[in-house]
């Protein structure tokens, strides 16, 4: 059920969910005030931030985990953040046109959710920007309607797709990032740095801004755009970024495979990137040898469905999710990889399989590791209780 300032919304004959949504006063209002929210950046928030790309999904529980979720470069993809009201706990998506129809895939989502189908959630949707292709209103559509159909009932706090975010005067989206603080339920916009802005040393390891996704470019000319967050860290957008670049790539075969891949782990507080066998067909391999001979004008014509909309790094990371893949084998395993957030360097860094934290390829650290004492019966313990009561009885009997 899809209720809207916690009243039902109904829909007229042949309306669309889209439509009806987005024409609500309470809606628009909500809208326009996340539109015109002022610059804040990831810095002066000082948390660590859990950043999905296209097709990924994750969780924060805020009373253990003080974390902000977000995603970026939302045009015709979605972006939607659902949290519980029972619980507090909140999990996002960056869905596209496959994932946001998929029924699976919208279980999954809520599978975070372990409250029960019928508690009361509060919704929030930003993108779905009107093109000519219209991806991004049967994206956007998608989602509303399992919203509807579903048992729970979610409480549509935003919902700035469509018309609501699109520039009437030139056509690109008005945002197209979103980011949610479970802490303090407050909603920004956020956004990384681009290589060229990034310095010398983050553009040499060209780390990027905007994942694979159809239509995405910055709106610097468009007055009803509010200012992005740009942030300082090379890592904005999570650990792993080559390896969850090519995720979509490497699920492209021409067979509209869905799946959302879940890239945090909500107990332990951490990034894991799932292990998986990747097959990668002869003619797929060929196909995108070919893709990094073209331009860039070219690379964006066969690789978007909006290439004016694109932003600055699009091609980039088109090359580096490519090149990842075209670097391995048809048929190579991808290693389970785990990263946990450093608090005091304000970054993720690598555990290594003997639980030392790697920062970068170089040096390891032991600052986390578990500390070398022994406390019997505790899970710190080389020795249990019941070895030293062995050793207490032996000692005793010895001395009669």
């Amino acid at each position: 059920m899809l209720l809207i300032d916690n009243k039902e919304l109904l829909l007229g004959p042949d309306e669309s969910v889209v439509l009806a949504a987005t024409s609500n006063a309470h809606v628009r209002e909500a809208n326009a005030a996340f539109l015109s929210r002022g610059d804040l950046t990831t810095r002066q928030l000082r948390k660590k931030c859990v950043h999905v790309l296209q097709n990924e999904t994750a969780s924060v529980e805020y009373q253990v985990d003080d974390a902000v979720v977000a995603s970026d470069d939302a045009t015709t993809c979605v972006i939607v953040v659902v949290v519980c009201q029972a619980t507090g706990l909140v999990s996002i998506a960056h869905l596209d046109e496959q994932t946001s129809k998929s029924d699976a895939c919208f279980r999954k989502l809520m599978s975070h959710h372990l409250g029960g189908r019928h508690c009361t959630y509060d919704a929030y949707v930003v993108g779905g920007m009107v093109e000519d292709t219209l991806v991004g209103l049967r994206t956007s559509s998608s989602l509303l309607d399992h919203m509807v159909k579903s048992p729970g009932r979610f409480n549509l706090r935003l919902c700035c797709v469509s018309s609501e975010n699109t520039c009437e005067r030139t056509g690109q989206p008005l945002a197209r990032s979103f980011a949610f603080d479970p802490l303090t339920q407050s909603t920004y916009h956020v956004s990384a740095p681009t290589s060229r802005e990034a310095g010398p040393a983050t553009a040499a390891a060209a780390v990027p801004l905007i994942q694979v996704c159809k239509g995405k470019r910055t709106n610097r000319d468009c007055g009803a755009v509010p200012p992005l967050l740009a942030t300082p860290a090379a890592d904005q957008r999570g650990p792993g970024l080559e390896q969850r670049l090519a995720q979509y790539w490497l699920n492209d075969h021409g067979e509209g495979f869905a799946d959302l891949a879940t890239v945090y782990d909500t107990w332990d507080q951490k990034y894991v990137l799932a292990g998986r066998i990747c097959t990668v067909p002869r003619w797929l391999m060929v196909s995108y040898s070919y893709l990094l001979t073209l331009s860039d004008a070219e690379l964006l014509e066969k690789t978007s469905t909006t290439p004016r909309y694109e932003g600055e790094n699009f091609c980039l990371d088109v090359r580096m999710a490519l090149g990842f893949i075209l670097k391995q084998q048809e048929v190579f395993t991808i290693h389970t990889r785990s990263f946990v957030w450093d608090p005091v360097g304000r970054m993720w860094m690598e555990v290594s399989s003997d639980k030392k934290l790697r920062r970068g390829e170089g040096a390891t650290t032991s600052c986390l590791e578990e500390p070398k004492v022994d406390i019997p019966g505790s899970s710190w313990s080389y020795t249990s209780l019941v070895d030293l009561e062995k050793e207490h009885l032996a000692a005793a009997a010895a001395q009669t």
